[in-house]
């Protein structure tokens, strides 16, 4: 009903799920995040099914990289074209035998986004309206406040900053299980030197 009731101490990927799977839940994810980073402001937001993968993926033209782990009908080290056939598998399969099976399933996925971006930036070097295509492809299975215009004018400044890569960072942390799943707790020293490095720039007299 909108209305604030309280805090709980969870999984960070239950803000998403205690809202509408659109607006909400966006706002309620965003919301998540900037608490954990101290307040900082996030202003923008871009969500999306992961059953919407093969549409995202074949509108680059698939997605060649090695293969991190050996799962499902992938072997560890082996080279693989991700498409619309594949690529649901890869990023979202995971093991039930270790600990850490989740994070072994999000290396994947932050390499499958490293990939795509190294991959989307090359094609718009060629092709200026490719991240307008892609935007234009996943109109309809995407919820977000980025608009078309502002998708075109961070692709110019992505292109012009010499950045090749997404920019990803890792929180440095200890995984347990918990009463129920397995549980992710990050190093809060570790974090805070990681915030005071990424949103502060060191002044000398």
């Amino acid at each position: 009903d909108g209305v604030f009731k309280t805090k709980l101490n969870a999984q960070i990927c239950l803000a998403y799920a205690y809202g509408d799977g659109k607006v909400i839940s966006c706002e309620n994810a965003i919301n998540a995040v900037s608490e954990l980073f101290h307040g900082v402001p996030i202003n923008s937001y871009f969500s999306f099914e992961i059953d919407s993968m093969p549409v995202l993926t074949d509108a680059i033209g698939g997605v060649d990289l090695t293969a991190l782990e050996t799962i499902g009908n992938f072997t560890e080290g082996e080279q693989v074209h991700l498409n619309s056939s594949n690529v649901e598998s890869y990023l979202r399969s995971r093991r039930f035998d270790i600990i850490d099976a989740s994070s072994l399933r999000q290396k994947r996925q932050m390499q499958f986004i490293q990939e795509y971006i190294k991959l989307a930036v090359d094609k718009t070097k060629s092709d200026i309206t490719t991240p307008l295509n892609i935007y234009n492809t996943m109109k309809d299975y995407m919820v977000t406040n980025i608009g078309a215009n502002k998708v075109t004018f961070l692709a110019g400044t992505y292109l012009t900053s010499g950045v090749d890569t997404a920019g990803i960072t890792t929180l440095q942390g200890q995984t347990k299980m918990g009463e129920t799943y397995v549980e992710f707790y990050p190093d809060e020293a570790a974090k805070l030197d990681l915030f005071i490095k990424t949103y502060y720039t060191k002044v000398t007299e």
